[in-house]
């Protein structure tokens, strides 16, 4: 689902219907898809038939291409609407197409972002359109598209992109996605795609070196000690399980509650200087210390943490409110059905990882997105996919995630005292890790390392609650 704008400034009057048709099958084939029906050849309903089976699969893609101005709620267009969306019902939940309309120029663009741009999107006005498709088709098409309901049109206005672009546009994007195939030590190219400039800047990368560490940790015998189990135990603290034992910077005393994995009098205090002599057996022990150790800072803030996804979300802790704010940043939204059930919350995130580098650990940090059914537990498998495919992040430019890097470091922690005894901890750079270039850059924004972030600390004894 987007809306997408291609149009330049000035409206363009070269081209014609047919050209038209060529010029978006030129843009399709650039994106990496096949031809394989034109109506012009074998009369079929879209104008266009693609497919692009190396990341899509069997899933085909339908053009409709209108070389003219076109009005949201002209007759003409919801007739065309329903008849794709009739096409799109009648066939399998696995093999439904997904559906672009290239528009020349659509009247009124903000009646069509309400529909089309998942940002602005209004319920209200989807629902509208599905009852002006019903009025706009044979009775009997109509009565097909009221039986299907309107939670499956509106997942059909979610499974279409609406391109308004004209004929130099189209072709001036076309030559974009040429060019950017092109070198990048070519002069010209870095002249028209790049703001570069001969002096040196330093590219700030997502990596924080740990440069300090507890002073002890306890070790103990376990039994049959699996990810359940271990999951069970880090409710409680800052622990890993390898090979039977259980490793922990907290204190045996937070585990006097689980008494079936632990040998609870076995506990062996080791001075980590000491223990640390044989670093090679034990690098992969402290990597998993400190991501977990990370992991409870961000759930002392409120955050939820995905094993399979290594990602760390704030819960949305409140569904009737669309949006969740903390800070001032939206860090979550709820996106619903006609009925008003929850169809998915877009929530942001970042992905935690350790890595082990010329003897130093660094801490990766991920920045990203995660799609709840609830608002707290993850949507896996197929449909994840497709929601990430239906709903792709407004930004991708990498001050805007820079943005978001620096805000999770802050919202972490990082680089403050930790959670535990303030001995006993794991020190970690504020610093991100950087490298100098002999290049320079004039684009980019720059996060104000000065703004609160406010949150409220959680009791140790409701941390099995996130």
């Amino acid at each position: 689902m987007a809306f997408i704008n291609l149009l330049g400034e000035r409206e363009a009057l070269t081209g014609n219907s047919k050209e038209y048709k060529l010029k978006i099958i030129s843009f399709m084939k650039k994106k990496g898809y096949s031809l394989i029906a034109s109506s012009d050849e074998e009369g079929y309903l879209p104008d266009l038939r693609f497919a692009r089976s190396h990341i899509e699969g069997k899933t085909e893609t339908w053009v409709e291409a209108k070389y003219k101005e076109v009005g949201l709620w002209s007759k003409d267009f919801l007739s065309d609407l329903g008849k794709y969306y009739l096409s799109y019902i009648s066939m399998n939940p696995e093999s439904r197409f997904r559906f672009f309309i290239f528009i020349r120029k659509c009247k009124n663009i903000s009646a069509w972002k309400t529909i089309f741009d998942p940002i602005k999107e209004n319920i209200g006005e989807v629902k509208k359109l599905f009852m002006k498709v019903i009025a706009s088709v044979e009775e009997e098409l109509a009565k097909k598209i009221e039986k299907s309901g309107k939670d499956l049109f509106l997942v059909f206005i979610r499974d279409t992109n609406v391109y308004q672009v004209d004929y130099e546009s189209l072709n001036l994007k076309i030559n974009q996605i040429g060019r950017k195939k092109e070198s990048l030590y070519q002069s010209p190219i870095l002249e028209e795609t790049s703001a570069l400039k001969d002096e040196s800047e330093v590219l700030i990368g997502n990596m924080l070196s740990v440069v300090g560490f507890p002073q002890w940790l306890w070790r103990t015998h376990g039994s049959n000690l699996n990810w359940k189990k271990e999951l069970e135990l880090q409710q409680c603290g800052c622990c890993v399980a390898e090979s039977n034992k259980v490793y922990s910077i907290s204190s045996p005393n937070v585990y006097r509650g689980i008494q079936e994995s632990l040998c609870l009098d076995g506990w062996k205090k080791l001075y980590w200087n000491e223990w640390w002599q044989n670093e090679k057996t034990k690098i992969n022990i402290v990597k998993k210390l400190i991501k977990q150790y990370i992991i409870l800072k961000g759930r002392r803030i409120g955050c939820k943490y995905d094993r399979k996804t290594s990602s760390l979300f704030f819960v949305h802790e409140n569904l009737a409110n669309k949006i969740q704010k903390k800070s001032g940043r939206q860090l979550s939204r709820v996106y619903r059905t006609y009925q008003g059930k929850v169809y998915f919350v877009e929530h942001k995130s970042v992905r935690v990882n350790v890595r082990f580098l010329e003897g130093t650990f660094y801490i990766v940090l991920d920045p990203g997105r995660v799609f709840t059914q609830d608002g707290v537990n993850i949507i896996q498998g197929k449909k994840v996919k497709e929601l990430h495919y239906k709903f792709p992040p407004k930004y991708e430019f990498n001050n805007v995630t820079l943005d978001w890097l620096k805000y999770w470091r802050k919202a972490l922690g990082l680089g403050i005292k930790g959670l535990l005894d303030e001995e006993n901890t794991f020190k970690i750079s504020s610093k991100l890790l950087t490298v100098e270039i002999n290049r320079k850059s004039e684009r980019g924004i720059k996060f104000d390392e000065d703004v609160q972030l406010e949150y409220e600390l959680i009791p140790l004894d409701q941390w099995g609650d996130l």
